[in-house]
């Protein structure tokens, strides 16, 4: 049977953590295979392209090492510090305590953080869902809530999952650094993962989301990292769908999931291959809701397209729960088909109030 969850109410509990020395925004997510983890970091002198992070079960032995390799880009005559990827390979899972260092002997190194390892398909497994959560005190007390939570867990956490508008950038790319700097607190210690939203869409002219996909990672589809991804952990199945994409002009339309769209194909085969006695519960997140009976978004012309892509897709394949951002405020929904309350279909819950500047819907 499905496992059964319980939302606590808990008391805000600060955390604070100095960012200091060359190494910044370091932050961990989930790969792959179960027995991965990805750790990001950024250093300001972008002559130097190498790094690495060592890791190990021993704070004070830490005998693994990982090449982090650098990459830079530069988007409105800016250019970003070195990003750096290291993925830590052989954890054993099921939340197994990990402790790792990230930098190198020229610039130095960070201080020593713990991190749960991938907690495998373990049963009663608790994760953290945020969306819009920008940088402001209320995005810093969203973190620390989460820091606090998570401390006090009896059960395997399974990190964090983001449903988009991270930083509110909006093309100044300073902002991703404060962004990732802000993030680290829990980041580093918690694996988040992130779709994206329109915040992310409109970063550059281009619609080329260069800081997205420089600034984090996701899973490989076929070989390739796209704008969405799948992966388990616990009882779940997570799909990441991105409901922007770069051909995507106007909201009111909806390419990225067209019939004819990579994606679509890709999330038609994903969702048909879903093995259900081992991951019964299937998760979707996109950005943009459609069931939601708030003004602050209009859901004619930014919901509506995302319906016509791909609600008969999801209830067809019997998705359990879909989560959304986008509009400021918290709304769950029954089980939903075509606007009717439909048993099988997907229950919606809008988590759009992650703290961002422009406020609550």
């Amino acid at each position: 049977e499905k496992s059964q969850q319980k939302m606590l109410g808990i008391g805000l509990f600060f955390f604070f953590q100095i960012v200091s020395g060359a190494v910044e925004q370091i932050a961990l997510n989930y790969d792959s295979s179960f027995s991965d983890m990805v750790v990001t970091f950024a250093v300001p002198d972008t002559t130097i392209n190498t790094a690495e992070c060592r890791y190990g079960n021993d704070p004070n032995n830490l005998i693994n090492t990982a090449v982090a390799n650098g990459v830079t880009y530069t988007l409105k005559g800016k250019t970003s510090p070195m990003l750096f990827k290291a993925t830590m390979t052989g954890l054993t899972p099921g939340n197994n305590i990990y402790y790792y260092s990230v930098g190198s002997q020229v610039f130095g190194y960070s201080e020593v953080f713990s991190f749960k390892s991938h907690p495998g398909n373990a049963p009663n497994t608790t994760f953290f869902l945020v969306g819009d959560i920008g940088q402001t005190t209320n995005s810093e007390a969203t973190l620390n809530e989460l820091i606090e939570a998570e401390s006090m867990l009896k059960t395997p956490s399974a990190g964090i999952v983001n449903a988009g508008d991270l930083s509110y950038a909006n093309g100044r790319d300073s902002y991703w650094d404060s962004f990732g700097n802000m993030k680290q607190v829990a980041a580093s210690h918690i694996p988040m993962m992130t779709t994206l939203g329109n915040h992310e869409w409109f970063d550059d002219l281009q619609f080329s989301f260069t800081a997205y996909l420089n600034r984090f990672n996701n899973p490989l589809v076929d070989g390739k990292r796209e704008l969405y991804y799948s992966y388990n952990a616990g009882l779940v199945h997570w799909v990441m769908v991105a409901g922007y994409c770069s051909e995507m002009r106007l909201t009111s339309t909806q390419p990225c999931l067209a019939p004819d769209s990579p994606q679509f194909a890709w999330l038609e085969n994903d969702l048909a291959t879903v093995d259900r006695d081992i991951t019964p519960w299937v998760v979707v997140v996109f950005h943009q809701p459609y069931v939601n009976s708030n003004t602050a978004h209009s859901m004619n012309s930014e919901g509506y397209p995302m319906q016509e892509a791909i609600e008969d897709t999801l209830y067809k394949y019997k998705v359990d729960l879909v989560f959304s951002g986008h509009v400021h405020a918290y709304e769950r929904s029954c089980q939903v088909y075509k606007y009717q309350c439909t048993p099988g279909a997907p229950t919606y819950i809008t988590i759009g109030d992650g703290g961002n500047a422009e406020g609550l819907a």
